[in-house]
């Protein structure tokens, strides 16, 4: 009987051992970045980061939706009791910010860049009862750790870094892409020379550096030279195109391909799987070398235009360059082609057109979407005032 009892003692023991256990045991889909710092492989790539603050939990993105929110949810679980109180997105596309509503209904707040009201996902995913937008930065204090977000207009207008002060960990977003040839951002390939300046000033030789898609966690050195091949693929294609070679010429280009090829931190094996289509992306919207305008002609197109049943269309002049921005639609810079037809500085967007009258004012605005464009619709503005 005392043998039965001893048994019984000690099998009870072995199953609380195992439950106090599971709180460490790390799911397969877990990485330990620091003791209180997680990325979360929610499948198809990408990541979701977990802060375990003092008293709650910070997310670092929301996922792609009702698929990849009971993964997040049972990934915190297995780490901490602590509730989710603050969802951050690194920027607004519906991969990264799918499970907003989700956890909004939770009671998490939602953090973005102010420029996330451009989003063509706005109304969708971005629940208006618990938005915190900042404009250049924001300091969240965790107690054991404080969170730095800083504004990187970088992959999308809305980029936001996040930098781990005391665990020494910088979320990049996807400002890289370890398993993918293009990154295109606001200014296309030349996005790297704005987050290049921000970036490197949070990080040291210890620094982790997580990104928003695949397994790789990097450190710096490897951050280095992963931005000297992506600016050398990019150079290859200028050195191209000013040798007088055609579009075709420049994706077949075995010199290009080599150096796309050095992009794979993951050692995808279909990294280059779509290289002519994008490839054709990049020379079509970085390559093409538009033409200059003086800043005092650009000010002639700087207004407010009206679409029946449709925000506004704003264009404005920012750092001497213009931009149109449209509420839960668009935000984008354009560049000056031909006369009054300018180019949409992002990935497949098209272009837009102004209209002027006989004594030469801009009187409206068409927007032309570039036939590899998600959404074909076309718009056309009535120009109503100067900002």
């Amino acid at each position: 009987m005392k043998k039965q009892f001893v048994w019984g003692l000690l099998a009870i023991s072995i199953l609380f051992s195992h439950l106090s256990f599971s709180k460490t045991a790390l799911l397969p889909t877990l990485t330990k970045v620091r003791d209180h710092v997680y990325n979360l492989d929610i499948g198809y790539n990408t990541n979701v980061g977990i802060v375990l603050g003092d008293k709650y939990v910070v997310l670092i993105e929301s996922g792609y939706g009702k698929a990849s929110n009971k993964k997040i949810i049972d990934a915190v679980a297995s780490l901490t009791d602590k509730p989710i109180k603050y969802v951050i997105n690194l920027h607004m596309h519906g991969d990264h910010t799918g499970g907003n509503k989700f956890f909004e209904s939770m009671g998490a707040t939602i953090i973005n860049q102010a420029n996330v009201i451009y989003s063509e996902n706005f109304d969708k995913h971005f629940p208006a009862s618990s938005r915190l937008h900042f404009n250049d930065k924001l300091v969240l204090e965790l107690g054991n750790e404080t969170i730095y977000l800083e504004h990187m207009n970088a992959h999308t207008f809305d980029d936001a870094a996040i930098y781990l002060k005391k665990g020494n960990v910088f979320f990049i977003g996807e400002n890289i892409r370890p398993q993918h040839v293009v990154n295109p951002g606001v200014l296309g390939m030349r996005s790297f020379s704005i987050w290049g300046k921000k970036a490197f000033k949070f990080i040291n030789d210890d620094t982790a550096i997580v990104p928003a898609h695949g397994k790789a966690i990097i450190n710096k050195q490897v951050l280095i030279e992963y931005r000297k091949n992506y600016v050398a693929w990019f150079n290859r294609f200028e050195q191209l195109s000013q040798a007088g070679a055609s579009k075709e010429q420049m994706v077949a280009d075995k010199t290009a391909k080599e150096l796309a090829a050095k992009l794979n931190l993951d050692n995808a094996s279909k990294h280059l799987e779509y290289y002519e289509y994008y490839a054709t992306g990049i020379i079509d919207g970085d390559i093409e070398v538009p033409v200059t305008q003086a800043v005092s002609q650009l000010k002639a197109y700087v207004g407010r235009y009206t679409i029946n049943g449709k925000p506004d269309i704003v264009i404005e002049l920012i750092d001497d360059q213009l931009v149109i921005k449209q509420l839960a639609s668009i935000i984008s810079w354009i560049k000056p082609q031909d006369n009054d037809e300018f180019k949409v500085m992002k990935y497949n967007g098209g272009h837009v057109v102004f209209e002027r009258d006989k004594q030469g004012q801009i009187t409206s605005i068409k927007t032309m979407p570039h036939e590899r464009a998600q959404n074909k619709e076309k718009f056309e503005g009535v120009f109503v005032k100067h900002l």
